[in-house]
């Protein structure tokens, strides 16, 4: 068959066509996928403004805000917290002439965690401190094997994490300064915490941190302190209507002496 210089001319042309043709389409669906990742973007930043605006922001003490099952809060530098169950305690506990006021127990749920944050709370997921090592009875030649033991313990907190939150009162009725932490040990439903002060991440006037009762803090009479302890959970934990808590003995300011040997709590929320 003989290809005349008309067919060739039509040929190159279609081709010519056919080709910029598919660059068009290219070019388009490109676009068409820029604009696509364009809109995906400001409709999550407008995602992100829209819980911003309807959750407040707070500097601190995000926790403080959560009053409700549900109540969400943005703590700046922290996380954001929802309030996932509370207990409202509202009873008193006597240990001697120390009364602790137990006002609430929260289970808080942190997401949106930010890094110095993680960092910090990092420090506070190991299941054994040292106390407990040690109550187990287990051997360490050094103390390098006794923080490896520890360390090895703990595990690392990615998009969520849950907490423990315990708030109450704590006074002095006694008629002379006396030593007293109020929270050892304690236990939420099935989850038990030996050492308190060891997996304690707040301090607030009453709490401290730390792996020794050691440090007892001092009560001058009739002082009354606030205080918060905040325990880490890695999951949320089953609904429970079982807590319990052991304090530390009440001993004289001056001397040291035993006044009042401590107590082991058990409530039903």
């Amino acid at each position: 068959m003989r290809i005349t210089k008309k067919r060739v001319l039509f040929i190159i042309l279609l081709c010519i066509v056919i080709i910029f043709s598919l660059l068009f389409l290219k070019k388009e669906k490109r676009a068409n996928h820029i604009q696509s990742d364009t809109v995906h973007a400001k409709k999550e930043k407008r995602n992100q403004q829209q819980m911003n605006e309807t959750i407040s922001t707070v500097d601190s003490n995000g926790s403080s805000y959560l009053q409700k099952e549900g109540d969400k809060v943005i703590e700046k530098n922290w996380a954001q917290l929802e309030l996932i169950k509370k207990h409202q305690v509202s009873k008193d506990f006597f240990v001697g002439n120390m009364t602790i006021h137990l006002h609430s127990i929260k289970i808080i749920k942190l997401n949106h965690i930010k890094k110095e944050a993680k960092n910090i709370l990092n420090d506070y997921t190991a299941f054994s401190s040292f106390n407990t090592l040690i109550k187990e009875g287990v051997e360490f030649e050094n103390i390098g094997d006794l923080y490896e033991a520890q360390s090895k313990s703990m595990w690392t907190i990615e998009n969520e994490v849950y907490y423990i939150e315990i708030n109450y009162t704590i006074t002095n009725h006694y008629d002379r300064e006396v030593q007293f932490f109020s929270f050892l040990t304690l236990q939420y439903g099935d989850i038990l915490y030996d050492d308190v002060p060891f997996s304690n991440f707040n301090l607030s006037e009453d709490t401290f941190m730390g792996s020794s009762t050691a440090s007892r803090i001092d009560y001058p009479s009739g002082q009354t302190r606030e205080g918060k302890i905040c325990l880490l959970i890695k999951n949320n934990p089953p609904v429970t209507n079982k807590f319990t808590f052991t304090t530390d003995d009440v001993l004289d300011g001056i001397t040291h002496e035993l006044i009042d040997k401590k107590k082991t709590v058990q409530i039903k929320l």
